[in-house]
């Protein structure tokens, strides 16, 4: 079988024209016009009904056109996936990232992003939605949590431990816990819940140990920095990462709770929109965003300044 042809093909198909086909692929109308008939030679049918003006498919030529295709545009990935590994990291990334990573992670240190890749520009979207990559033309997503079951790559990047903050406000109310028990009398916020619920199932770790307990949580949020910042103003207590909580620590608007227990991890991982795991412009903005979330201002909790 000539791959050629099936190129040929498809493109044809596409712009229902042979010599526009032909002019893409740079060839001569003839070579596209012999190629046609050299595969519907071979496969006994006709795929294409031509005439002075017009081009059609026949039925078996659409459905033909529906199972090759696929295949083409994989292959042209792949070329291009190969070709573009041999090269320096360079062009437009188009990429989103939770809006409180991006925030207090990402947008900080991005002139180190910039100094080592000169040539890589950047389009950022701050979300904590899950984005169509294909249809709002992204590259990947750094995305926290389970990895959906969309069929898209997936490489995990970090695990961050959460820890308990409440502001010193609710501390005051209600009093320093100083065990899980004291900490379920406290009201939580609920974050990113899709339940119609006041009260949650809170886990609590602490050396390989898990405690269960449930808790009141009569507001939810699915948005990670008007969670903390919902925190801060005492409306209940909250399980975080590190680089969330840290700045507000500092700045006495909230107090770590039981540091000796940690919350669930959570699981950042990037998703890549098809064809562009390998492209280097996102194995290095991954690759970075992992090297940041490894450093101990991000995992670790920070005392209080006093």
């Amino acid at each position: 079988m000539s791959l050629s042809a099936l190129h040929v093909f498809c493109r044809v198909m596409e712009l229902s024209s042979f010599r526009q086909a032909a002019d893409s692929l740079q060839i001569p109308v003839a070579t596209a016009s012999s190629q046609i008939k050299s595969l519907e030679l071979r496969l006994g049918v006709r795929l294409l009904t031509r005439s002075s003006r017009h081009v059609a498919a026949t039925d078996e030529g659409l459905a033909y056109y529906q199972r090759v295709a696929p295949l083409i545009e994989g292959l042209n990935e792949a070329d291009q996936a190969l070709k573009d590994t041999q090269a320096a990291p360079r062009g437009r990334l188009h990429v989103t990232v939770p809006a409180s990573l991006m925030r207090l992670v990402i947008a900080p240190h991005l002139p180190q992003f910039q100094n080592l890749y000169p040539q890589i520009s950047l389009r950022l979207v701050a979300t904590d939605q899950i984005v169509d990559l294909a249809a709002d033309g992204l590259d990947c997503a750094i995305r926290a949590g389970k990895p959906a079951a969309d069929g898209l790559a997936v490489t995990v990047m970090n695990r961050l431990p959460q820890f308990f903050a409440a502001s010193p406000k609710l501390v005051a109310q209600f009093g320093v816990p100083e065990s899980l028990q004291d900490l379920k009398t406290m009201p939580f916020l609920n974050y990113a819940s899709c339940r119609d619920s006041m009260r949650i199932q809170v886990k609590a770790y602490m050396n390989g140990k898990l405690s269960t307990f449930e808790a009141d949580a009569p507001t939810s949020i699915d948005d990670g920095c008007a969670y903390v910042e919902m925190a801060c103003a005492g409306l209940g207590v909250i399980q975080s990462p590190a680089y969330d909580l840290n700045p507000q620590v500092t700045a006495g608007r909230l107090q770590f709770l039981l540091v000796p227990w940690q919350g669930p991890e959570i699981s950042f991982h990037a998703v890549y929109g098809k064809g562009r795991a390998c492209l280097p412009r996102v194995v290095a903005f991954v690759e970075w965003v992992a090297s940041l979330l490894e450093k101990p201002e991000f995992v670790a909790p920070r005392a209080a300044i006093v």
